[in-house]
């Protein structure tokens, strides 16, 4: 009897912790797909996030907003 409760309760942890190892998979995915979706908001001509200081922005390489491209483009031919 002791085994078959040990098998038991081992696929019961087993899964416990595959339920848990796809829950922080979901979390870290949601977390990327928010991250990707605020990174390329810029380039899809949405609102300065900067405040309009574009050199010390870390959307500056994907920003599609015309002071970012004018700055990119000075940066470029020095």
């Amino acid at each position: 009897m002791a085994r078959g409760a040990d098998a038991k309760h081992g696929r019961r942890g087993f899964l416990r912790v595959l339920a848990g190892g796809a829950a922080l998979a979901a979390v870290a995915a949601a977390a990327a797909v928010l991250a990707a979706r605020r990174r390329a908001g810029a380039a899809r001509g949405e609102p300065c996030t900067g405040g309009g200081v574009c050199r010390g922005c870390p959307a500056l390489g994907g920003c599609g907003l015309p002071q970012a491209l004018s700055l990119r483009q000075s940066l470029g031919r020095r």
